[in-house]
């Protein structure tokens, strides 16, 4: 493969990752800041969604009412919390295929040929 063929074959896999890793920018920043900016998200929607489930729980506590209170926040608060969480375990995911055939075409294996005349 020629070189030119070579770079339009990885500018056509850097489409196919900017489509894939969605909400992650390549060439922005690394994808390590921005791995670390979706988790302190999760972090936040967790805490802030936890905090709602807690005022909900509360609410139907006091009025005698906990089996409902735990429905509800069962229901309407756990799956935002699994969502972030599973959410940012996919990008983190594809985030790594990404830098692993990033580096597999930074760096190109050699040939049998090319190793046995450097030795």
């Amino acid at each position: 493969m020629t070189p030119k063929t070579e770079e339009g074959a990885w500018d056509a896999r850097l489409a196919y990752w900017r489509k894939r890793l969605g909400r992650l920018r390549l060439g922005d920043e690394p994808i390590a800041v921005e791995l670390a900016r979706d988790r302190r998200v999760a972090w936040a929607l967790t805490l802030i969604a936890g905090a709602i489930g807690a005022v909900i729980l509360t609410l139907f506590t006091v009025f005698g009412r906990v089996d409902i209170g735990l429905l509800a926040t069962g229901v309407l608060i756990v799956p935002i919390i699994v969502g972030a969480w599973v959410d940012h375990a996919l990008v983190a995911r594809r985030a790594h295929q990404f830098s692993r055939e990033q580096a597999l075409h930074s760096h190109p294996r050699f040939d049998e040929d090319e190793t046995r005349t450097s030795s």
